[in-house]
């Protein structure tokens, strides 16, 4: 079950290069709608186009809805470009640990690997499960606070699946929130879990805090931290 969740909240994501932003004092401003944002060096870590071994690191902490805390930490890394079945392709890893405090879990990996348009082209966990999307869009380069749109759906080799969506709200002077939407279906096809993953950006695209919230089995997961 521990590993179950753990691989969900590892589809995420995700995404970025993180920059600390200070509020400052005085009043808060909402971010207008349409406030532009670039997405370039958030995506180059998501799809590994940063430099090769480039990394950022979200501790996270929270609770459940039992009443449990959990613990874990959230890794994004550019492994910058390889071939992969015989395709050029660029690659990133999301190394994800998630646990009842009480409980210690062992890390999950998961490996994507894109092609040159930024299109995904597999998912490789480290359980060994492997996922090939059946449909998808990239999220643009340049977008704007208020957009969304459908990210992927992926069917995995042991017959579960996953379709995702984003979304950019805004948030507090010039900052936003991009929000990465999963939901997850069993062999039958039937829902058991969802999870929403929001980056806080700053005004330059850059995130510096994550929120992560992961229902399955009845229990809903929130955990949150800055960038370190």
């Amino acid at each position: 079950m521990r590993r179950k969740i753990i691989e969900r909240v590892s589809g995420i994501f995700c995404f970025a290069v993180m920059l600390l932003t200070g509020c400052g004092s005085g009043t808060s401003t909402p971010t207008p709608v349409g406030t532009v944002v670039s997405l370039v060096q958030f995506k180059g870590y998501f799809v590994g186009k940063s430099a090769a071994g480039s990394q950022i690191l979200f501790p996270l902490t929270g609770s459940d809805t039992s009443g449990n805390t959990w613990v874990g930490s959230h890794k994004i890394i550019s492994d910058g470009t390889t071939v992969f079945e015989n395709i050029p392709v660029t690659k990133s890893r999301i190394v994800v640990t998630l646990a009842n405090v009480l409980n210690q879990t062992p890390s999950t990996t998961l490996s994507r690997y894109f092609t040159t348009d930024e299109s995904l082209y597999k998912e490789v966990y480290s359980s060994g499960v492997t996922g090939t999307p059946l449909s998808q869009k990239t999220v643009p380069d340049i977008i704007h606070v208020g957009e969304f749109g459908n990210l992927w759906v992926v069917y995995k080799s042991d017959g579960t699946s996953e379709s995702a969506t984003w979304k950019l709200e805004p948030d507090i002077n010039g900052n936003s929130k991009l929000t990465y939407s999963f939901v997850y279906k069993d062999l039958a096809n039937v829902e058991v879990g969802t999870e929403s993953d929001t980056f806080y950006l700053d005004s330059a695209g850059n995130p510096y805090k994550e929120s992560v919230t992961l229902t399955t089995g009845g229990v809903t997961i929130t955990v949150s931290g800055n960038r370190t």
